[in-house]
């Protein structure tokens, strides 16, 4: 996750830019890339079931939402 967030500074912090992630997530290639996939989307059932690492996966998740908030309009 905490590439992802790195990540989400090469869109332009606007609307477009919001926009063009927005296709780029939804896209069938980004679906398809399991090496570089969404790992919110990939290890949330996994992790709804192991309390161990439930804390730090909510902590990371926390951060990709601020990331995302502060970054676009």
């Amino acid at each position: 996750m905490q590439r992802f967030i790195g990540a989400l500074d090469s869109w332009p912090p606007t609307e477009e830019g919001i926009a063009q992630y927005a296709d780029h997530y939804l896209s069938e290639e980004h679906m398809n890339d399991r090496g570089m996939g969404c790992a919110i989307a990939a290890l949330a059932p996994e992790v709804s079931k192991a309390k161990q690492v439930r804390r730090a996966f909510t902590e990371q998740f926390k951060g990709v939402i601020q990331k995302l908030a502060t970054r676009f309009p």
